[in-house]
């Protein structure tokens, strides 16, 4: 951990710096009440590890990132509203846990990096930004609110056939000419079908362009 990550007891606290975590390495108690991540935090799985742990958001902005191919099994508990980034850089993350607001306090996610593959259920309200190069919708039940925005060169890819929430409105923002951005259906999902419009369950185009 850098000098900005501090211990109190058995809490472990980052406030604008970052703590790199090889495995399992905190012992057996994976509470959230152990890891608090506050703005400007970020949280580092080295490569090729998996870490076990909830994790306590205060607010502002935090990052939960992977060093090569990482996992991270947990979830968060919110205590004001944050934004969560999950993956950066060139890295590889899993995220297993749902991912949800906590009472009144409202997450937003944000993936970035080489690829991001979600496997919980997600359930906030705050919304979805899709940043990372691939962005998987890998088996969870999708019933997040908030606006998807999918940007320059990013791709949703989806895993199961009831990926797409129906309770948010998807738009493509701040595409480039040539932009590869796109919504991928595998094997699971041959056909996707959306209407164009601003309403839940429909997708639209922001800025110059279209369809």
């Amino acid at each position: 951990a850098d000098s900005a990550a501090g211990v109190a007891g058995n809490v472990i606290t980052i406030i604008g710096g970052r703590l790199i975590a090889n495995g399992n390495s905190f012992g057996g108690d994976t509470d959230a009440s152990q890891l608090i991540i506050g703005n400007g935090g970020l949280f580092r799985i080295n490569t090729n590890q998996t870490v076990t742990h909830d994790v306590t958001l205060v607010g502002g902005t935090a990052t939960i990132e992977g060093a090569g191919n990482a996992t991270w099994n947990g979830v968060p508990v919110l205590l004001a509203d944050t934004s969560l980034t999950l993956g950066l850089g060139g890295n590889n993350l899993t995220a297993t846990g749902d991912l949800a607001d906590t009472g009144p306090n409202v997450l937003s996610v944000t993936t970035a990096g080489n690829s991001v593959s979600l496997t919980g259920d997600l359930s906030f309200t705050g919304g979805l930004t899709v940043g990372a190069v691939n962005t998987w919708f890998s088996g969870g039940t999708y019933t997040y609110s908030g606006d998807t925005v999918i940007t320059n060169n990013s791709r949703l890819l989806l895993n199961s056939a009831s990926s797409l929430s129906p309770n948010s409105n998807i738009r493509f923002e701040g595409l480039n000419d040539g932009s590869g951005t796109v919504i991928y259906g595998t094997n699971a999902v041959p056909d996707i079908t959306m209407a164009a419009g601003l309403g839940d369950g429909q997708l639209r185009w922001a800025g110059s362009g279209g369809f």
